[in-house]
């Protein structure tokens, strides 16, 4: 298969997202990215015949997925890994072998996002995202500088890539949260907010409870 990343053209049939990668087929015989015509599977898990001349997608030699099945002896929950082929079924890990993918999330527009925070593998301190590249480089100072996201290991809940702010605990009266501590949220809904606490519990909790910010 061929890793294919919309960007935002306008298209006449299919549903696309900017900035999301999707999975494509080749429908005839091509040599390097001379290609005629290929299929793409969209937002609606419907094959689409493209064009792949008319600038509506550019076309990657691999792409970045988050292990977001459980830690094993190879990886931890959270690992990024380089994927640079696949098949229907499975991923292949740079420099190793083939493995399925539904025990990976591919990153890309929809689950990288300023103000998530990730693990910075070069000091293994928690940092919160500032900005994200077209590319899908992120930025985690003040220096503008972006690193791939290999170099991160994100936050997983329920086998997906938390996406949206981890909290941080600020009141803990009666509560099994401890002060200052990073929870992940399970789920959002309106004020409340479900996260695992210190004793192992998945409860439901005032949003009030919790910031985004130290």
């Amino acid at each position: 298969m061929i890793f294919a990343k919309f960007v935002g053209q306008r298209v006449k049939t299919g549903s696309f997202t900017d900035g999301k990668i999707y999975f494509a087929k080749e429908s005839y015989h091509y040599v390097a990215t001379d290609l005629n015509e290929i299929r793409v599977f969209d937002d609606n898990n419907e094959w689409i015949m493209v064009n792949p001349k008319l600038g509506e997608f550019v076309f990657l030699d691999y792409i970045f997925a988050v292990w977001v099945a459980e830690s094993n002896d190879d990886y931890l929950s959270g690992d990024t890994l380089t994927i640079d082929e696949c098949d229907d079924d499975a991923f292949h890990i740079v420099g190793n072998n083939y493995m399925m993918k539904d025990n990976f999330e591919v990153i890309d527009s929809t689950n990288l996002r300023p103000d998530m925070l990730v693990v910075d593998l070069e000091n293994g301190n928690w940092k919160k995202i500032l900005r994200v590249n077209s590319e899908y480089g992120i930025g985690v100072d003040e220096s503008n500088s972006f690193k791939e996201p290999i170099e991160f290991r994100f936050a997983v809940a329920d086998k997906a890539i938390v996406s949206y702010p981890m909290l941080y605990c600020k009141n803990i009266t009666g509560i099994s949260l401890t002060l200052d501590k990073i929870y992940i949220p399970i789920h959002i809904n309106g004020n409340l907010v479900t996260v695992e606490n210190d004793v192992g519990e998945i409860v439901e909790y005032d949003f009030e409870r919790f910031t985004v910010e130290r």
